[in-house]
């Protein structure tokens, strides 16, 4: 899924030599590394099996590599870049559970004396979103709201859902309080709050359903408490599909168990339905409470082509950019969050030429 589009991204603008496909099914590992060496036309894709809650079978070949891409559900992912800094390796990952992402901002000391960068959260949100956002940060704005969504383009399937990421992901989503900040206080709300949820209306006369829900911001509300007046996240669902509700009374009845998880994760596995995804961010600068004319509206809107879905794309090359930057020296050793640590001026433009889709509308020119 998204560890063979950032594989391919890597090959394609990343000047890339050899890219290990580590993967416990090696079946997988070599369906992976075929479909990106054919893509780009070089071999550049090796299959490797590799147990990611194995230390010595990753340090084995960890020890060939100078970046480790973490595609793996959030749980496993401490480890993975633990076993990146004993290699003395680059790492990021596509993160999404901001108790983990600490523990691996934590390591930043010895990060430092190895040399190398550790940086969590690096997918599409948390992730794009937040390089994005910094960058209007950047540029004097400090009301940040982010609606963002994976959808199947069938509005009309089971919970206007299909899986495009894992499912675990998606119930840490759900789970866990939602951060924000709101007139530059912190704010913890629960996830999937019915108070919290509303109607998003696009200006192509789109709606969708939305609620606030966890981990899509990552680290950046704390990188930004005390620097902006607002900053928001909220997920998008298809309109009336009940889709969070559904999961609202699923954990309001603890019916949450590994055999609900084993059957939605092959109910919602559609591979036959193409995907979408959807990212708006609203930006303004406020003063002694009142609007200045900076602001801006970031809008993208993906979908599935014949090699990856829109989900794939967003997330690997995402992520991909980073891996990038990091090998390129272009980023300082450390474990530092990805809206502290990566230049989100150069990351816009690279998402940008990835995504000629992006649109950004501003006041002024971003620098």
């Amino acid at each position: 899924m998204q560890g063979t589009a950032a594989a391919y991204d890597l090959a394609q603008y990343g000047s890339a030599q050899n890219i290990l496909m580590m993967d416990n099914n090696i079946v997988a590992a070599v369906a992976s590394s075929d479909k990106v060496n054919q893509l780009v036309g070089r071999n550049v894709c090796f299959p490797v099996r590799v147990n990611a809650r194995g230390a010595s079978s990753m340090i084995e070949h960890f020890e060939q590599c100078d970046a480790i891409l973490s595609c793996l559900p959030y749980f496993l992912n401490e480890k993975v870049a633990e076993t990146a800094l004993n290699c003395r390796c680059h790492y990021n990952d596509l993160g999404g559970n901001v108790e983990i992402s600490k523990k691996i901002l934590a390591m930043h000391e010895r990060a430092q004396y190895e040399g190398v960068s550790l940086i969590p959260d690096c997918g599409l949100a948390p992730g794009a979103v937040n390089s994005i956002a910094a960058l209007l940060i950047r540029n004097g704005m400090n009301q940040i709201y982010i609606y963002c969504g994976g959808l199947p383009q069938n509005k009309d399937l089971p919970l206007g859902y299909k899986k495009n990421f894992s499912i675990h992901g998606l119930l840490n989503e759900y789970q866990h309080n939602a951060r924000r900040i709101r007139h530059g206080k912190l704010h913890e709300i629960p996830a999937l709050s019915a108070r919290e949820s509303g109607t998003f209306r696009t200006e192509l006369v789109e709606e969708f359903d939305y609620t606030h829900t966890s981990g899509g911001v990552g680290t950046a509300i704390d990188s930004f408490l005390g620097k902006v007046d607002a900053y928001e996240y909220v997920t998008l669902r298809h309109h009336k599909s009940d889709h969070f509700e559904f999961f609202r009374n699923l954990i309001a009845l603890d019916l949450i168990d590994d055999r609900l998880i084993d059957k939605l994760d092959k109910k919602l596995t559609l591979p036959d339905e193409p995907d979408r995804v959807i990212f708006w961010i609203n930006a303004n600068e406020i003063k002694d409470k009142y609007y200045t004319d900076n602001r801006a509206t970031v809008r993208l809107d993906v979908r599935q082509d014949e090699n990856f879905s829109a989900m794939e794309k967003t997330t690997g090359f995402s992520a991909a950019i980073v891996t990038a930057m990091q090998t390129n020296d272009m980023i300082k050793s450390g474990a530092v969050p990805l809206e502290l640590s990566v230049d989100p001026l150069y990351f816009t433009k690279q998402f940008q030429e990835r995504f000629p889709e992006l649109r950004i509308k501003s006041f002024k020119e971003l620098k």
